[in-house]
């Protein structure tokens, strides 16, 4: 069968070995995403409910900040995957720059905004200094990583990351026993060390197999757009435990942190498949019509998610037990309706990327704005862990049908 010019170039690696890659990706994501859980479930299991739900809140504002980095791993990978091999070196110093300057941002933005952002959260100004650092360093390694998305190295970001989840979860039992989030923070941020020096030796001392397929110059999707979408796909189970800590009692913030241990499962899952689609997506954004591209990576999402969702909900008690360590009435009653938002997003997170990778900007700040600003001043006005699951499903909802009508009108491929 003739290759596609538009997907493999004569510069790119066979399909067989792009789909090997593939493979070997989601089972090492598979591995990953078990240790990432691990970690939130050894946390979950040894701290108090409520010292969890402060656990939850803060490091979630890290794991909310990872999405949205995920924007820089989105510009370092589409400005790789375009780049061509003459201009990747220029691409990578262009991209260090920026780097640079968003670091600084970050830590700027951290320390004016520490004592607020402690007030908020009942908590200690010098835990949000930690979560700072550790939302610094993940900047760092999610521009790392978008440097191995952008070569199609699939195996080796699986490596990397499965490297850094195990390197987060040994700091994680290994502080656990003292029970202070803040002990647990600063681990978490010295196991980030020895994995950022693992990825720049991979990517320094390794020639990518392919390094561009179009030798087409990169023109970064729009900054907002990318912010949006990656606050988008990253919100559930973690925008939300911070809402939930703002707005709800300490017990009921630890309520809902203990299901939104469950529907990261959901989460995690789909942002694989979101990390494998993008590239292809980007290549495929000039074609006529690259919905067929899309159909293949939501029925990815679906074929994982649909399971794991009918698994927790045929076992609640069981699922809940084993990921927090904890199944009360609330949690339980909670975890129906919570699957249900997790699963709108988790469908809903390769669309995103899809839109985004057609060029849409305006089309995409007008869905996504709108459904970011109600779920905020929703989740903060919410009482109680249930109404803010009812904001939640309304919001993937509203999400899921203003999507469908972008794809359904999405005919011509580049916004004028």
């Amino acid at each position: 069968m003739r290759a596609d010019p538009e997907v493999l170039g004569p510069t790119t690696p066979s399909r067989a070995g792009v789909t090997s890659g593939h493979l070997v990706y989601m089972a090492m994501t598979i591995g990953t995403s078990a240790l990432l859980m691990a970690y939130v479930v050894v946390a979950a299991r040894s701290l108090e409910p409520v010292q969890f739900g402060q656990f939850s809140a803060l490091f979630g504002i890290v794991v909310l900040f990872g999405a949205v980095f995920t924007g820089v791993q989105t510009y370092m990978a589409g400005s790789i995957a375009a780049a061509g091999r003459s201009a990747r070196g220029a691409a990578l110093r262009a991209g260090g720059r920026r780097l640079a300057q968003w670091c600084i941002l970050v830590a700027a933005a951290f320390a004016v905004g520490s004592p607020a952002v402690a007030g908020a959260l009942s908590t200690s100004t010098r835990s949000v200094w930690l979560v700072g650092l550790v939302c610094v360093l993940t900047l760092v390694w999610a521009a790392l990583l978008g440097v191995l998305q952008g070569d199609e190295r699939f195996a080796a970001l699986a490596a990397v990351n499965a490297a850094q989840a195990g390197l987060r979860l040994l700091a994680m039992v290994a502080v656990v026993a003292a029970a202070s989030v803040e002990t647990i923070l600063a681990a978490t941020a010295l196991s980030m060390v020895p994995a950022l020096l693992v990825v720049v030796t991979v990517i320094t001392t390794e020639r990518p197999a392919v390094a561009g397929t179009t030798g087409a110059p990169w023109v970064a999707r729009p900054a907002l757009p990318t912010f949006l979408v990656t606050m988008v796909v990253g919100f559930l189970s973690v925008g939300d435990v911070v809402l939930a800590r703002a707005s709800l009692t300490a017990q009921g913030a630890a309520d809902l942190a203990i299901v939104a241990v469950a529907g990261r499962v959901v989460v995690f899952f789909a942002a694989a498949v979101a990390v494998l689609a993008y590239p292809r997506f980007v290549k495929a954004a000039r074609a006529s019509d690259a919905r067929p591209t899309l159909r293949l990576a939501v029925a990815g999402v679906v074929a994982g998610v649909v399971p794991l969702t009918a698994v927790v909900l045929w076992q609640p008690t069981f699922a809940l037990n084993v990921l927090a360590g904890e199944a009360g009435p609330t949690t339980l009653a909670l975890l129906p309706g919570y699957l249900m938002a997790a699963v709108l997003f988790a469908v809903c997170s390769p669309v995103c990327y899809y839109v985004l990778a057609r060029s849409h900007p305006r089309r995409l700040v007008r869905v996504l704005v709108p459904i970011l600003g109600a779920v905020t001043i929703g989740g903060l006005l919410v009482q109680t862990p249930g109404q803010l699951v009812m904001v939640l499903v309304a919001a993937g909802l509203a999400l899921a049908g203003s999507l469908a009508v972008l794809v359904a009108s999405d005919s011509a491929g580049v916004e004028p």
